[in-house]
C-alpha cells in the first residue's frame, strides 16, 4: 500500500476542506495519506511529526496555494506558516541531496480553483511534471492515482524483430560518374506522366461542359476551369520531378527549359483564373465593361504560354500534357 504525506498551508478553511476531501478520495482508492486533520487530538511535536512522514513518505504531495508559494520558497512575513517553512526547508534539502530521488518522490498537485503559480519554485513546476485536478471526484483524481501506484495509461509496446535488410546494389559508375539516361529515354519515361496529366485535365473539361464569356456565371465557370487546370500542373510537376534527368549537360539544359516553360504554362493558368475571378466579381460599371476585354486578355496570355509550351514538347518529343 502506497503512503504519501500532504503537505499544504492553511489559507482558508475552504481550502483546508479541500485538501481533506482530496485526501479521502486518495484514501478511497488504497492511499495511505498522512494528513495534519487526521492527527489532531493530542499535543505532539508537530516538527518531529511532519519529518517523520517525510522520510517514511513515498510521495509528498506539495498542495498549491498563494501561502504556500510563498512560504515554500522563503518569502513573505517571517512570521507566517512556520510548519509549512519547516517541511520546505526539509524538501529542499533533500532536493538538494538526492536529486533523481526527490524529484520523482515530491508530487506538485494544483486543486480546482489553484494555479500553477501558486506552486512554490523549488517544486520545479514548469519544467517537471505537476498535476492539476479539475474535480474532487474519484475519476478527477485518477491520473494522480496512476502515478502514486505506479499503473501508467500507456505501456510501452513489446520489442520487436529487427527486418531482414539486404543491401541495395551500388550505382553502375563509368568514369567516375553514374550512367544515366539518354534525352530518348528520359521522353519516353515522362511521356506516360505527362498522359496521365492530361486525362485528368481532360476529366475536368469533361465535367465542366460548353462554358461562356457572355455571363457572369460563364466567367465565373471559366475561372473556376482555370484554376482547376493550375491544380493539376502543380500536382503533376511532383510527378514530372521524380523522373531522373538524363546526365549530359546540354540535354539536362534543353529537359530544364522543357520543364521552366511547363511551370510558366501553370503560373499563367492560376494567374488567369485569378484575373477573370477578380475582375467579373468587382462592382462598378467601369468593370461591367472591362469584364470581357479582361476574360480574353487572361485567356492570350495562357494561349501565348501554351503555344511556348507546346514548341517545348515538339523538341524533345515529349506528350503534351495539356493538348492531344
Amino acid at each position: 500500500m502506497p503512503q504519501v504525506f500532504v503537505t499544504y498551508t492553511h489559507d482558508s478553511q475552504d481550502h483546508k476542506d479541500d485538501v481533506r476531501f482530496f485526501a479521502r478520495l486518495l484514501l478511497e482508492a488504497g492511499i495511505d495519506v498522512t494528513l495534519d486533520q487526521w492527527a489532531e487530538g493530542v499535543r505532539q511535536d508537530w516538527s518531529t511529526w511532519a519529518t517523520q512522514a517525510i522520510m517514511t513518505a513515498d510521495y509528498v504531495l506539495v498542495m498549491a496555494s498563494p501561502q504556500y508559494a510563498a512560504a515554500g520558497d522563503g518569502m513573505g512575513p517571517a512570521g507566517i506558516n512556520p510548519g509549512v517553512r519547516s517541511e520546505a526547508a526539509i524538501l529542499r534539502d533533500l532536493l538538494h541531496s538526492q536529486r533523481d530521488t526527490w524529484t520523482t518522490k515530491l508530487l506538485p498537485v494544483i486543486l480546482p480553483g489553484r494555479r500553477v503559480s501558486e506552486l512554490p519554485h523549488f517544486v520545479l513546476p514548469h519544467t517537471v511534471d505537476h498535476y492539476v485536478i479539475t474535480d474532487l471526484s474519484s475519476p478527477g483524481v485518477l491520473d494522480l492515482v496512476r502515478v502514486i501506484t505506479n499503473q501508467p495509461r500507456r505501456v510501452k509496446p513489446p520489442l520487436g524483430s529487427i527486418p531482414h535488410l539486404p543491401p541495395e546494389p551500388e550505382p553502375d559508375l563509368t568514369n567516375g560518374h553514374r550512367r544515366g539516361t539518354a534525352l530518348e529515354e528520359y521522353a519516353a519515361a515522362v511521356s506516360p506522366v505527362c498522359l496521365a496529366i492530361r486525362a485528368r485535365i481532360s476529366a475536368a473539361e469533361q465535367e465542366t461542359g460548353e462554358v461562356t464569356m457572355e455571363t457572369a456565371a460563364g466567367r465565373d465557370t471559366v475561372a473556376s476551369l482555370l484554376q482547376r487546370f493550375h491544380d493539376v500542373m502543380a500536382e503533376g510537376w511532383w510527378e514530372l520531378s521524380d523522373v531522373p534527368l538524363p546526365t549530359g549537360e546540354d540535354d539536362r539544359r534543353r529537359v530544364r527549359a522543357w520543364q521552366e516553360s511547363y511551370l510558366r504554362l501553370k503560373d499563367s493558368l492560376g494567374n488567369s483564373a485569378q484575373q477573370l475571378d477578380s475582375i467579373n466579381n468587382r462592382p462598378g460599371l467601369m468593370s461591367y465593361f472591362l469584364r470581357p476585354f479582361m476574360g480574353l486578355f487572361a485567356g492570350s496570355k495562357s494561349l501565348e504560354s501554351s503555344q511556348e509550351f507546346r514548341h517545348q514538347c515538339d523538341l524533345l518529343s515529349i506528350a503534351n500534357p495539356v493538348k492531344a
